[in-house]
């Protein structure tokens, strides 16, 4: 199972990979973690704190589950 503590900067860069998200501010305007903090994380300035892991998280967990109904809506 994974856990939250595994979320690192390149585990988000994946995942906005994965969802086409094309830049942080897309991100931070879409999941509500400031900008400042997330870009200054992605760029290894800062290191990711709880609150932003646990927001990412959730958040891309949230794309995840959407993206399965559409995908059992359309099957």
């Amino acid at each position: 199972m994974f856990q939250i503590e595994n979320v690192t900067p390149q585990w988000i860069t994946d995942q906005m990979l994965d969802f086409q998200i094309k830049n942080p501010r897309q991100l931070s305007i879409a999941s509500g973690v400031r900008y400042e903090s997330l870009t200054l994380a992605l760029n290894g300035k800062r290191e990711l704190s709880g609150e932003i892991k646990k927001t990412l998280y959730w958040y891309f967990r949230y794309l995840d589950a959407e993206r399965q109904i559409a995908d059992f809506n359309r099957g």
